[in-house]
């Protein structure tokens, strides 16, 4: 077994344990550690302190606008492309958000999925409104942002597949399992900034062609938005096989600066 695949399958045990520790004690919330009932791992202290996307909102990609004078667009989204139609989060990647993100990202909290899910779905209806006359109408099917292979592998589950289906049993909206694939990438997005994150991205994701487009809107679901790269990459492949993307809805928002952060 060649090494880099021995450390992934440790990191796959070392998940289940945890998921085995999580089940044998007391369950406590992510962010403090305080005992919490049974359910989500948050507790409602920890809820109450997460960091809501204020208004007023740009109308298109729902960052937080500087004036209710503003108008539809801001300088976050002005440059995405135009099948992008619109964009929804729930709360700004800052703390304890951003501890959440991090816990079902890196830590194998999957217990916070149905609860950040739930969270979700408002956001997810308002890229429905907003995708305006000119999107395609109908329900939207969720499509879950794929993760690179190699982080696939390293942690065994894609955090916006698990979102994605906590939206889809609370509102009925179908996943798409297959069709939205993502090429390895030599570099983590995270690590970049907003010129490079585009570059990084702009051909690493494409369609499957033995899969057809679906002909229901396509909704993108990821745990975070940054610069819109990645959303803007996946809407691409998406158009590019004759389907329709509506836009993308995420937990989290996180506002890069514009000095190329």
């Amino acid at each position: 077994m060649r090494p880099s695949a021995r450390g992934a399958t440790a990191r796959r045990w070392g998940l289940a344990a945890a998921d085995l520790l999580d089940r044998l004690l007391p369950p406590a919330c992510a962010v403090c550690g305080s005992t919490v009932p049974v359910g989500p791992p948050l507790c409602g202290v920890c809820e109450s302190l997460l960091p809501l996307v204020p208004h007023p909102r740009c109308g298109r990609c729902g960052a937080p606008a500087t004036s209710v004078h503003d108008g539809d667009r801001c300088g976050f989204c002005d440059a995405w492309p135009e099948p992008l139609h619109a964009a929804a989060s729930v709360v700004l990647h800052a703390p304890p958000a951003d501890v959440l993100v991090a816990g079902l990202k890196y830590r194998g909290w999957r217990a916070l999925a149905p609860r950040l899910a739930e969270r979700m779905v408002e956001p997810a209806r308002r890229v429905v409104r907003l995708a305006g006359p000119d999107a395609p109408a109908g329900v939207p099917v969720l499509a879950p942002v794929p993760l690179d292979p190699r982080a696939l592998r390293r942690r065994g589950f894609n955090q916006a597949q698990l979102l994605a289906t906590g939206i889809g049993s609370l509102t009925g909206w179908d996943l798409l399992a297959t069709g939205l694939c993502r090429r390895r990438s030599r570099r983590r997005q995270a690590e970049l900034g907003r010129a490079a994150r585009l570059i990084n991205v702009g051909a690493a994701f494409y369609w499957d062609a033995s899969v057809p487009p679906p002909e229901a809107p396509v909704l993108l679901v990821d745990d975070v938005l940054t610069t819109g790269a990645t959303a803007a990459a996946c809407t691409a492949a998406v158009e590019g096989a004759g389907g329709r993307c509506i836009g993308v809805v995420t937990f989290a928002r996180s506002l890069p600066r514009f000095d190329g952060a």
